[in-house]
């Protein structure tokens, strides 16, 4: 009887740790180039080419946004600059907290 009840628990707390693992997984954004990259007080400001999204409301959901209170804000945001000047495209994570520019999460320069 106790390890049924054992196994009942692991089978339980399996499916709950499964369950947190795919409420958190992220979903990245389609490789694309940089249309247009602009600082501002706050952060960076960037337009896909061409992919859209759900998740932006500007530049027909295009537009996302790097504040600078991002934990990895310097590192992120001249992985941007170097996409944008370079013509490389960009892979994105967004963080929905806006609808016109939401934060951008994660960003890895691709090379295709």
């Amino acid at each position: 009887m106790k390890n049924l009840l054992s196994i009942s628990i692991s089978i339980s707390l399996l499916a709950s740790i499964s369950i947190s693992v795919s409420a958190e997984t992220t979903e990245w954004l389609d490789a694309d180039s940089l249309q247009e990259f602009f600082p501002d007080d706050g952060g960076v400001n960037v337009v896909l080419d061409t992919v859209t999204s759900n998740y932006s409301s500007c530049n027909n959901g295009r537009r996302f946004y790097l504040p600078m209170t991002h934990p990895n804000y310097e590192v992120t945001s001249s992985t941007l600059l170097t996409s944008f000047a370079s013509g490389k495209k960009v892979k994105l994570v967004i963080n929905q907290t806006s609808a016109c520019a939401p934060e951008i999460q994660k960003v890895v320069l691709v090379n295709y």
